[in-house]
């Protein structure tokens, strides 16, 4: 039996928060308007396909990650925020389990080991 993205998101962020990381959890879903029976518009600045969570690290170092279940794939707004956010020369990872999420920090400097935080290159 495979994990929910909402179990793999909270494990993995209490281990960045136990771990030297500020690590949150973004509010990325529409707000429901009860009384029209529909989501509400978003706002002027409001996009779609914001990642599901941002760590931030030492050294102004700032994550940004989507969880996903092991079949669970990137819709074109999420995809298009990944891009955007690479193009600014920002860290995002795609993670479908607290181990992957662990590799993805090795594989990318982070020092892990020390409970310091992220202290990549």
């Amino acid at each position: 039996m495979g994990s929910s993205e909402n179990l793999i998101q909270n494990e993995c962020l209490v281990w960045l928060n136990q771990n030297g990381f500020w690590a949150i959890r973004l509010k990325n879903v529409g707000t429901y308007d009860v009384a029209k029976e529909s989501f509400r518009k978003l706002g002027k600045f409001e996009v779609k396909g914001v990642p599901d969570a941002v760590a931030f690290g030492d050294n102004a170092r700032t994550i940004w990650i989507e969880f996903k279940t092991l079949k669970g794939v990137q819709s074109a707004e999420q995809k298009s925020f990944e891009a955007q956010l690479k193009r600014r020369g920002h860290t995002y990872l795609l993670v479908r389990s607290l181990e992957e999420l662990k590799q993805c920090l090795v594989n990318i400097g982070t020092n892990i080991s020390t409970n310091s935080g992220c202290m990549g290159p």
